[in-house]
């Protein structure tokens, strides 16, 4: 069940185009899994710093994750996939969570062969009332990146932005982390 929430087949990989997220990897092309219509009328936010990529999230329906988001550069007719996050509910469960979080990084260090876990915690201090805290385990790769963390956000948090806390596990290029890192929010 584990492997099937990330890995592809491949039984020892380093590479990020082997990681898939309900059957989806970094390189496909989002037209293979849905229509271009369908990704048109999705909404798309982009970020302050620059426009060249955009995430979206199409409201479907998965078989393990609650919702799957996308990073697409913006002028790519294509729509080749740049980065996806799939992310599992856990409302007021971070102990669960954090269990399940476990369970997926253990299976991750178990296939990777090259990538060791960095394991780091997160408050972001300047959004609201400065009391999210997400506990992130990150994995570089070939031509990328892997995160598994949780997000335990404040009751005033849940309450006034209607968020849930939740499981996130995401992969992407290089050159996405590169431009969220030094571009998307400049």
């Amino acid at each position: 069940m584990v492997l099937g929430l990330l890995l592809s087949s491949n039984a020892y990989t380093d590479d990020i185009k082997d990681f898939q997220i309900e059957g989806m990897s970094i390189g496909d092309s989002l037209l293979d899994y849905m229509s271009e219509e369908e990704i048109k009328n999705t909404k798309k936010i982009f970020y302050p710093g620059s426009d060249k990529f955009y995430m979206t999230t199409p409201r479907k329906t998965y078989d393990i994750y609650a919702t799957v988001a996308f990073h697409l550069k913006k002028r790519d007719d294509k729509y080749i996939i740049a980065s996806l996050k799939g992310v599992i509910d856990f409302p007021n469960q971070l102990k669960s969570c954090k269990e399940k979080k476990k369970e997926i990084t253990n299976e991750i260090s178990s296939v990777i062969t090259s990538a060791k876990e960095e394991k780091y915690d997160s408050r972001y201090e300047n959004l609201d009332d400065g009391k999210r805290i997400a506990y992130i385990s990150e994995f570089e790769v070939d031509a990328g990146s892997i995160r598994v963390w949780c997000v335990d956000w404040s009751k005033e948090k849940e309450i006034k932005r209607n968020w849930i806390d939740s499981l996130a596990v995401s992969a992407g290029t290089l050159e996405i982390k590169n431009w969220i890192e030094n571009e998307a929010h400049k």
